[in-house]
């Protein structure tokens, strides 16, 4: 922390949790020391009794301010990093699929594994099928994705049916394992594609992984 004394000084005093500390020194580690001090100065006050969550904005803000130029570049690049990537199969026959893709297109992959898994709800029930989770029909909707002309045809199939509404019940929500590799994107900007590559996948320049090269 000798890079923001003001922000230690806080810590020292026990007026922060620890883990804000770290992820300020982890936001700025990019900045050379003049512009580290910037931060340092702006974040500090804050930090001492603030929420986490407005520390932390403060700082994503002052990162910014600190070095525009510096900010656009490592958004430029971090653009470049869009990738998908499969992990090794597993002993149940199944894969990860990792993405780094444009917000947009996830909102709209995200949506119509909602409605497809509603349509496999549907179809489960009219067949008194077992009971199956909302993640692993969403799971089985991906695969859909793979065959663009069985889609339209469900889709269509099922084009009058009502809409189901949000889900309600614990029980079908997503699971929320799915944004781990996420933790230190914003700063890293290639946590999902070590993942991917960790995971025997390819890397964003389309080699392959560790596990791959063996």
């Amino acid at each position: 922390m000798h890079r923001l004394p003001k922000c230690w000084a806080v810590l020292k005093t026990l007026r922060c949790e620890a883990w804000v500390a770290r992820r300020i020194a982890r936001l700025t580690r990019h900045l050379n020391a003049e512009d580290a001090a910037y931060v340092d100065a702006a974040v500090a006050e804050a930090l001492a009794g603030e929420q986490p969550s407005v520390v932390l904005e403060a700082c994503e803000a002052k990162v910014i301010e600190a070095n525009p130029q510096l900010h656009e570049i490592r958004t430029r690049e971090a653009r470049e990093r869009r990738f998908v990537s499969l992990g090794r199969m597993d002993a149940a026959g199944l894969r990860h699929v990792i993405a780094r893709v444009e917000n947009g297109d996830a909102v709209w992959v995200d949506a119509m594994l909602n409605r497809v898994a509603d349509i496999l709800a549907a179809r489960d029930k009219a067949e008194e099928n077992p009971y199956r989770s909302l993640d692993t029909r969403r799971a089985e909707a991906f695969g859909w994705l793979a065959r663009p002309a069985e889609l339209l045809a469900l889709l269509l199939e099922h084009a009058e049916d009502p809409d189901p509404g949000p889900q309600s019940t614990e029980q079908d929500q997503p699971g929320n394992g799915h944004d781990e590799a996420n933790d230190d994107e914003d700063e890293a900007g290639n946590t999902d594609n070590d993942a991917a590559a960790d995971d025997g996948g390819s890397d964003d320049q389309g080699q392959p992984g560790p596990a791959q090269q063996q």
